[in-house]
């Protein structure tokens, strides 16, 4: 066998266990759940016979938005926005009602959308407010440490920052032990919340470690935590050097 035929038998191969982890990954999605474009906000998507879709905005009312936050695990909607647009008309479903308490979109009422009757004008908006003391990372898996502290999105300075806080926040964002914790990192952004954390191990959100309110003026643009979690065993990713499709099984191959 030459090269060029190597080539496109592992890229053909490739292309098949792609379409099978997709398969498999969408078997393991209950039917009804939802998310938003942008994490805590974005455009309404659900998932329903078998694929994700948007939700035309017909009938829809402000105690759909809450149900949806809750859903996600989040406090409440801060807004729920119709006559949005985007030019992917995917709807699924429309004339969504609920009465609130809903642990699933499809335990509302509700009509399957019937194909060209909504617009790109249609599609409905939300805001959620997180619950305080969540994290996140800039870019993901890694990135510059944020924490939601009194209604606001905000950073943490690296002021007394141990190791075992990035396992805690990387547990938290649902992936494995922290690879690295790198402390005076620098952005110009000094919008810190939180400084002097110092947690034990196992908790489920940084307000249940120890902390200390960030004091203005404190901490200079230096003091920001960066932290790169490790994946947890069945993350994929397209290797974007070779185009081919990576597992993570104790290491990328």
């Amino acid at each position: 066998m030459n090269i060029d035929h190597m080539i496109s038998y592992c890229i053909i191969i490739n292309l098949i266990v792609a379409a099978l982890l997709t398969s498999y990954v969408q078997t393991q999605i209950e039917e009804g759940q939802v998310r938003l474009t942008n994490g805590t906000n974005g455009i309404l998507e659900v998932f329903y016979d078998g694929q994700w879709g948007y939700v035309c905005d017909d009938g829809w009312i402000d105690l759909n938005g809450e149900v949806v936050c809750h859903i996600l695990g989040y406090v409440y909607a801060i807004s729920s926005r119709i006559s949005y647009y985007f030019n992917d008309v995917n709807y699924r479903l429309n004339f969504i009602n609920c009465i609130g308490g809903e642990d699933n979109l499809l335990n509302c009422s509700y009509e399957v959308y019937t194909p060209n009757y909504c617009s790109s004008y249609e599609h409905v908006y939300i805001s959620c407010l997180p619950e305080g003391g969540q994290v996140r990372l800039t870019n993901g898996t890694n990135g510059i440490l944020e924490v939601f502290y009194d209604g606001q999105w905000g950073y943490v300075c690296d002021d007394g920052w141990i190791e075992v806080n990035g396992d805690v926040v990387c547990h938290i964002l649902g992936y494995g032990d922290a690879i690295s914790n790198r402390t005076s990192y620098y952005s110009s952004d000094v919008n810190y919340r939180l400084n002097y954390i110092n947690c034990i191990g196992g908790e489920d959100t940084l307000l249940d470690c120890s902390y200390g309110v960030y004091m203005p003026y404190s901490c200079s643009s230096h003091e920001h935590v960066y932290i790169s979690c490790l994946p947890v065993n069945g993350n994929s990713h397209i290797n974007t050097e070779t185009g081919l499709l990576e597992i993570y099984v104790d290491g990328w191959g």
